[in-house]
């Protein structure tokens, strides 16, 4: 499954998120932060899948586009 993540850092962590899934984590480095989200998404979406909330057939995203908005 191709899902999304978002990093940035805040003071001395980097956190990242799972856009389509609401899920967060963080870890010491950009690398590590990454490897944590992907254990917390897979803890959710098998949480998700014994709750029978899991939707198996979910739109995977081909193409992201990032960038920022200044107001």
């Amino acid at each position: 499954m191709k899902l999304s993540a978002v990093l940035w850092k805040e003071e001395d962590q980097w956190v990242a998120l799972c856009p389509e899934l609401d899920v967060v984590s963080q870890g010491d480095n950009p690398e590590h932060a990454l490897e944590m989200l992907k254990e917390a998404v897979e803890v959710y979406t098998e949480a998700a899948k014994d709750l029978g909330v899991w939707e198996e057939k979910r739109e995977e995203k081909t193409e992201v586009l990032l960038t920022t908005l200044e107001v």
